[in-house]
This record gives C-alpha cells, sequence and structure tokens, in this order.
C-alpha cells in the first residue's frame, strides 16, 4: 500500500512537471478577424507575464510571439494602454530586454534627426521607433544595462525602395541605410509569416 502511494506521487511529480513545461510554449488557437483563418497565440511563461504586468500595469496584451535570440527565448509582444502602443521583447525568465514606441521627427533628439535626414536624401520618412535597450544578449548571456541606451530606428521610402536606418541619439550611425525594393520586403514578410504558422 505504501509502495502504490509513492508510485502514485511520483507519477504525480512527473506530470506536474510536463504540464509546467509545456505551458510556458503553450498556444491557444483563435480565429482572425474577417479572415476565418486560424492564428497561433502564443502563451507567456510566468515570469514573463509578471515582469510585463510590474512594468506596464493597465497595458493589454494585443500580441505575443515567441522567438529565439541569440540562444536565449524572447517573447516579443505588442502591448496597448489606450490609443498608446509599443513593442516589448521579454526573456522567459521574464527580463526586459527593450521597449519600442513610435516617436515623430520633431521627438527625436537633434543629432540622430540630422543623420537621418542625411541618409534619407530625399526619401520619405515613413515612420520612426525609439527604442530603449535595458538588457542585451551575448553568448546565451542576458546583461542587464546599468543606463538606458536610446537607438532610433527609421523606416525610409523612396518610389520602389523601403529602406531602414538606425541611429544612437548622438547621430552615431548603428545600422547603415540599407535600401530593398518593396515588392521584396512583401515577399520576405510573407514568407516570415509563413514560417510562424508551421
Amino acid at each position: 500500500m505504501i509502495r502504490n502511494r509513492w508510485m502514485w506521487l511520483a507519477v504525480i511529480a512527473i506530470l506536474g512537471v510536463a504540464i509546467a513545461t509545456a505551458g510556458v510554449y503553450a498556444k491557444e488557437e483563435g480565429k482572425q478577424e474577417g479572415k476565418g483563418e486560424v492564428k497561433a497565440k502564443v502563451e507567456l511563461s510566468d515570469a514573463a507575464a509578471a515582469a510585463l504586468k510590474a512594468a506596464f500595469p493597465n497595458a493589454t496584451i494585443d500580441e505575443a510571439k515567441a522567438e529565439d535570440e541569440n540562444g536565449v527565448k524572447v517573447f516579443a509582444v505588442e502591448l496597448k494602454t489606450g490609443k498608446d502602443e509599443c513593442d516589448v521583447e521579454v526573456t522567459i525568465d521574464g527580463i526586459i530586454l527593450s521597449v519600442a514606441t513610435e516617436v515623430e521627427l520633431k521627438d527625436v533628439p537633434e543629432a540622430a534627426a540630422k543623420a537621418i535626414k542625411a541618409a534619407a536624401e530625399g526619401a520619405t520618412i515613413k515612420e520612426i521607433n525609439k527604442e530603449e535597450v535595458r538588457a542585451e544578449i551575448k553568448d546565451k548571456v542576458v546583461t542587464k544595462l546599468n543606463a538606458l541606451k536610446i537607438i532610433y530606428e527609421a523606416e525610409l521610402v523612396k518610389g520602389e525602395q523601403k529602406g531602414e536606418i538606425e541611429v544612437a541619439a548622438d547621430g552615431t550611425v548603428i545600422e547603415p541605410l540599407k535600401w530593398k525594393a518593396a515588392e521584396k520586403e512583401e515577399k520576405e514578410e510573407k514568407g516570415e509569416n509563413k514560417e510562424e504558422k508551421k
């Protein structure tokens, strides 16, 4: 009788670990609006959900997807607070890596705005995102930064081409402008979406 009790306890413990592990990567199915297609939504780990709740108490999750970034499991989450939106990257352990929000050119520091305008050379600045980097991943290790690193990413359009440039607040170019044909970019985005659905 005692032996049976130990066997049941062992089975329950194994099931508990399996359920907890599966819960982090579990996906729930839901219908996409207007299309009737099934869209997978990622369920956040408890640590990631708690970190987002603490940092953005009044926000709601619009969308979340799991990614592998330099060997670390990361959730890319779109949050909404009223009319405001932001994109947050948070590790499975609940460390917020970055927070990105859309900003106007007038809100970009002068040196960064000057670098973006110089790169644009007659192109239309379609969108600018301000990214607050709070932690970085290197060699599968997450390191929290002592101070925020601010990066401005501008999306540019010139005829049939689209391009992106990343600059620091002091105007230093982090990622130089690279142009792509709009059609090529759309195909790449569709390819990414197909990979996500698999």
